[in-house]
């Protein structure tokens, strides 16, 4: 990836569910079901204090509550009492690292659910591209902590731009694509 500055490949899960837990099993099953209420109006703005471009409060709101089932009719229902911006740890392909995330404040929980608030084009894959991609990528860390070993779904056969070439690659002949 030749982009400046180069998209975050997220590793893990774009929401950090409330650290401490929840009080009781409704809570949680509310949570988990995206059983949530606003009773504020959510913030409207789009970048860091730093000019970091986020994405809203709404979208960040709607991600959150999309993790859970469609049917929340009878459940216990979260409310949302607070939205902050702050950070959160994140796993990357450059290991765990403190990103922007837009902070859910819920009644009865100590600490907020955290929704990554990197827009979807920092991010690989970028909007469009098959999710399955992914899915096929895995990396392991030698138990010494200087060799990685990445697997992925390659290129197709060939010579041409972006395809599996049979000649070798070095540092300084690297792969075209």
């Amino acid at each position: 990836m030749k982009a400046s500055p180069r998209p975050w490949v997220l590793t893990g899960p774009t929401i950090n569910d409330p650290a401490a837990g929840f009080p009781n099993g409704d809570a949680k099953q509310a949570y988990l079901s995206g059983a949530m209420d606003l009773a504020i109006a959510l913030p409207t703005g789009t970048r860091m204090p730093n000019g970091q471009h986020i994405i809203t409060a709404s979208k960040a709101f709607a991600k959150l509550r999309a993790m859970g089932a469609a049917d929340q009719r009878g459940r216990t229902r979260l409310t949302i009492t607070e939205v902050r911006l702050g950070s959160g740890t994140f796993s990357t392909d450059r290991g765990p690292r403190s990103l922007s995330t837009r902070d859910f404040f819920l009644t009865g929980l100590p600490q907020p659910a955290q929704v990554l608030a990197i827009p979807a084009a920092d991010r690989w894959p970028r909007p469009g591209m098959p999710a399955t991609d992914v899915a096929q990528f895995h990396a392991t860390i030698a138990a010494g902590g200087r060799q990685a070993t990445i697997s992925f779904r390659g290129a197709p056969p060939g010579n041409g731009h972006c395809q599996r070439s049979t000649a070798p690659t070095s540092p300084s002949r690297p792969p075209q694509c």
